[in-house]
């Protein structure tokens, strides 16, 4: 199994910067799943309810994304 860098201002600011805006969002969209498993054990609920609802997830996911491209502009 690779070895995933977190989700933190800078990878985000890299990849950003350095690809697409559909590269990037996809990069932001595996990170976003990889620091949604690491938080399964303090907000179980919360993950459950973005698990077990696709739509939810993408919802927030996309939201998320748009948030920091804001913020980065």
């Amino acid at each position: 199994m690779q070895n995933k860098s977190p989700i933190s201002k800078q990878n985000v600011a890299n990849s950003i910067q350095n690809n697409s805006k559909d590269s990037a969002r996809i990069k932001f969209v595996e990170r976003f799943q990889d620091e949604l498993i690491g938080t399964l054990d303090n907000h179980f609920s919360f993950y459950q309810k973005l698990d077990q609802n696709p739509e939810l997830k993408k919802f927030v996911q996309e939201k998320m994304f748009e948030f920091v491209i804001r913020k980065m502009n």
